[in-house]
């Protein structure tokens, strides 16, 4: 069995596509890691590579299949195989060198394009108002509205391939040690916004993808938001989502100590060295599938490479109806300073002590996850 028919086993097992066409190598489908309603995995099976462009993880298809059903799709398929599987999510993009994961990845990243303060948009303000963002926070983020800018690789900006288009966006750059490393984008007017922009100027909305988030082919899993701020004798509170990070914020409480994105759910190796270095941490997990692997991932790192200091994991608050810190002030009309004033933070759990606890939660989320991407 060649590597590509063993990918394509990969993808049809997992239920991400229903079958495969000739001579297809390429397609987007729903990531298996989260709730997806619009498409946002792109799939390789010739590179035997897949990337979730809404919650950040990637890396090869068998590492794909491991995640998901803690089985070598070799041994399942009882096809041999001399490689060996990596456990870590690997970003097809940046790979910190191994002698030194802290290293900074050699970036060559610009942005250009017209921006607009998020405060003289009024669109923008009331994005912002909906997801109970302060304009304050958002400034102090650097958020910008851009009707039109791109990023690109500065090394061959004559490739337009390589360029990423932020239309109607509003983007947050990300720095460390001010040289700009990457920058997220967020669609603020929707779906159906998007389609009929295109269906004016004349283009077919079948030829394009929805994307709400978009970035470009750098790293943001290869940094933390805001790292060059960050207080590592200090507790350091992180979460996924850099816009969750923005409604955290609006509480002065953590506006005022250390506070930061890892931009999705796929921990990336050089994070997580990072996040070790600090004296204490503080995970404020999404409560969900995703969510809940990168805890076990953080987890076995710690206890792997023997880590000292004090690191808890804490569920958002109204964790039963709220996914994550994003959703708590939008669905309970509570914002978080009520929430850590009635005593939430309190509910934090020492990872280490519940290993056992993290992993068993993650087999269930798992079967979860597989019986509804089957429906």
């Amino acid at each position: 069995m060649t590597e590509r028919e063993i990918n394509e086993q990969i993808v049809l097992r997992l239920g991400m596509i229903d079958s495969i066409r000739q001579g297809q190598s390429s397609f987007m489908c729903h990531c298996p890691f989260h709730v997806d309603r619009h498409p946002s995995c792109s799939v390789n099976l010739d590179k035997n590579v897949y990337k979730c462009f809404s919650c950040g993880s990637g890396g090869t298809l068998r590492q794909l299949f491991r995640s998901i059903t803690n089985h070598s799709i070799n041994k399942e398929l009882g096809v041999p195989w001399e490689g060996q599987d990596k456990e870590d999510f690997v970003n097809p993009f940046l790979i910190a060198p191994k002698e030194d994961p802290r290293k900074q990845p050699d970036v060559h990243i610009a942005l250009d394009g017209a921006f607009i303060p998020v405060n003289k948009n009024s669109d923008c303000i009331k994005y912002l108002q909906k997801r109970c963002i302060p304009i304050q926070v958002a400034n102090s983020m650097k958020m910008q509205f851009a009707p039109m800018a791109k990023s690109y690789d500065t090394t061959d900006p004559t490739n337009k391939d390589k360029w990423v288009y932020f239309t109607n966006r509003l983007v947050i750059p990300v720095f460390e040690k001010g040289k700009l490393m990457t920058c997220e984008g967020r669609d603020i007017y929707g779906e159906e916004y998007f389609f009929n922009q295109l269906k004016r100027n004349g283009k077919n909305p079948e030829n394009f993808d929805y994307k709400k988030c978009i970035y470009p082919k750098c790293s943001s899993t290869s940094t933390l938001f805001d790292i060059d701020k960050l207080d590592k004798s200090e507790m350091l509170f992180f979460m996924e989502g850099i816009m969750d990070l923005a409604v955290l914020r609006a509480d002065s409480y953590f506006t005022n100590r250390n506070s930061t994105s890892v931009f999705g759910a796929s921990l990336s190796s050089r994070q997580m060295a990072l996040l070790a270095d600090f004296k204490s941490t503080n995970c404020l997990l999404d409560n969900d599938y995703a969510g809940w692997l990168s805890l076990q991932r953080w987890a076995k790192y710690l206890k792997d490479n023997n880590i000292k200091g004090d690191h808890y994991y804490t569920l958002p608050p109204y964790n039963t109806k709220c996914k994550d810190i994003g959703d708590v002030p939008v669905k309970m009309k509570k914002t978080i300073q009520e929430c850590r004033e009635a005593k939430w933070l309190t509910t934090s759990r020492p990872i280490l002590l519940d290993i056992k606890l993290i992993e068993t939660t993650v087999e269930e989320l798992r079967e979860k996850q597989l019986k509804e991407n089957k429906k």
